[in-house]
């Protein structure tokens, strides 16, 4: 017989899995919306299959590599790979596992179930979250593990069951692999085990079991992760300080965008920033924590009070992305705010006795800060995603993105046919995005791409070049020959091909010691 309980579960995951599926397919039939992150997941996943070395050190060591380990099974089904579709399809597995673990949630909680489904609804239609849960990006990834995290904390704090400690841990631990920012996550999740213990009346022995069977599950990704690094890039920090660390990235946009320089620099004014772009973004974050307040000091209910370390901890992450020199300019960086809002609002309704009108505030909470994320959405022009899809959601044509990454991989397609072209993933990986086919390319995990590099003649007949002046910060071929970025014929190669943004010399001899032809 079905447990009535798993089978509201299963209709909930079923409905939200159909309709990400559906967005996926819009986004990128209808739409045409690819987002650039997600094109250089797809674009490492299918050079572990169909590079010209099929190796799984072709996952990259920028992010963390559970998005990418996820669309593996779904890059060999040969549909899938049409323009970045499994990762489409990962976004929309994501999404749907995390309003079901979200329903189930407000379950263990005690919530009435028109009131779990009215949250449910408002959580899978914030216009976040729907995008995110079929654009192909990992955020919606790390969402679901916060979330279903979250739940088994509250199964294993209703009897002190080991196995959902473990599934706690377990979960924290893939969180790692999607989000390095998940560690801090990790501290509060310790915090709480040791809290709900302490209230037990439990010994220091147990806190410390607790803290082990979480923890190890945490730190064994940690290490494995560290220790890839190690093995195959030889730094165990390689995703931090290499190349195409996200601190690159980073130095990148504070090129572009001289105020954020200012921000590094000043504690008062990084966390002034922080915190004003997460009212704009979703105020019930705010407004969730201020009921819980309000909450402890009229009822004294102080054990409340543990969870506002989930929103203090997500500001502290903030802070301390900034302060580092990790900007977090895009809102996709504040996407959590949503769960960690849900979270406290479900929390505070689990600690007063059943009051219509307070069910309807919280929910009323949640559903007026959703125009105001889509807000600060539309406000994002500064990169092709959230605007682009909000513009399109109300019915205005726009002109797909990525114009000139298209025009490039078709001359590719028509004109080159085997692996012929030296390229760098990093300010690359869009144009080989969309040829769908990396075999063409030398890329920098391929084992002859420095000597590609240094000696192209005979080796390459090709050169893909990004005319964007911070790529040389990136992209190794930029800064090796700097000059190709403004030169049409620098000696030893020759423009054949110029669109917007992009440049492709044929190689004609080896390149001097300046970068000039023999």
């Amino acid at each position: 017989m079905i447990n009535p309980k798993r089978q509201e579960g299963r209709v909930i995951f079923g409905a939200t899995l159909i309709l990400y599926l559906l967005m996926g397919l819009v986004l990128v039939f209808r739409f045409q919306l690819y987002q650039r992150d997600a094109m250089a997941r797809t674009v490492h996943a299918l050079m572990i299959f169909f590079g010209t070395e099929p190796k799984l050190a072709n996952i990259g060591f920028l992010w963390p590599p559970l998005p990418v380990l996820l669309q593996l099974p779904l890059v060999l089904v040969t549909p899938l790979r049409y323009r970045g579709l499994a990762g489409n399809v990962v976004t929309a597995f994501a999404g749907a596992t995390c309003a079901a673990y979200l329903h189930g949630l407000l379950r263990r909680l005690g919530l009435r179930r028109a009131l779990r489904y009215l949250l449910v609804g408002i959580f899978a239609l914030n216009p976040m979250i729907f995008l995110y849960s079929a654009n192909g990006k990992s955020e919606m990834i790390s969402v679901a593990l916060l979330v279903m995290q979250f739940y088994y904390y509250i199964r294993w704090a209703e009897k002190d069951s080991w196995e959902h400690l473990a599934m706690m841990g377990l979960m924290g631990g893939l969180a790692f692999l999607t989000r390095y920012e998940a560690v801090f996550l990790a501290g509060v999740f310790l915090l709480f085990i040791a809290y709900q213990l302490g209230r037990r009346g439990e010994g220091l022995a147990h806190i410390w079991a607790a803290w082990l069977l979480y923890g190890i599950l945490v730190a064994y990704a940690v290490i494995i992760w560290v220790g890839a690094n190690w093995f195959i890039m030889g730094h165990p920090f390689y995703f931090a300080v290499g190349p195409y660390s996200t601190n690159q990235f980073a130095l990148m946009e504070m090129r572009d965008k001289p105020w954020l320089v200012a921000v590094r620099f000043d504690v008062k004014l990084a966390l002034s920033t922080a915190c004003e772009r997460i009212a704009r973004f979703f105020p019930a974050f705010y407004l969730t924590s201020a009921l819980v307040i309000v909450r402890v000091i009229c009822h004294r209910n102080r054990h409340l009070l543990i969870y506002l370390l989930l929103p203090i901890i997500f500001i502290f992450n903030a802070l301390v992305n900034y302060l580092w020199g990790f900007p977090l300019v895009y809102i996709r960086y504040y996407i959590l705010t949503i769960p960690i809002s849900f979270i406290l609002g479900a929390m505070f309704l689990a600690h007063i006795r059943s009051s219509v009108f307070l069910e309807l505030v919280v929910a009323v909470i949640l559903l007026l800060s959703a125009p105001a994320t889509a807000l600060m959405m539309n406000e994002q022009t500064s990169t092709i995603g959230e605007h682009y899809f909000i513009q399109r959601m109300l019915g205005h044509e726009l002109p797909p993105p990525y114009p000139a990454e298209r025009q490039m991989a078709a001359y590719i397609i028509e004109h080159i046919s085997r692996r012929d072209i030296l390229a760098d993933t990093a300010a690359g990986s869009d144009v080989i995005f969309f040829t769908g086919k990396p075999a063409l390319f030398v890329l920098p995990a391929d084992s002859d791409f420095h000597r590609a590099l240094y000696a192209p003649y005979g080796r390459v007949g090709y050169v893909l070049v990004p005319e964007a002046e911070d790529a040389g910060r990136v992209n190794q071929i930029v800064k090796t020959y700097p000059d190709l970025q403004h030169v049409e014929d620098v000696g030893w190669a020759r423009l054949v091909y110029r669109v917007e943004g992009w440049r492709l010399y044929r190689v004609l001899s080896n390149p001097g010691a300046n970068g000039q032809g023999d």
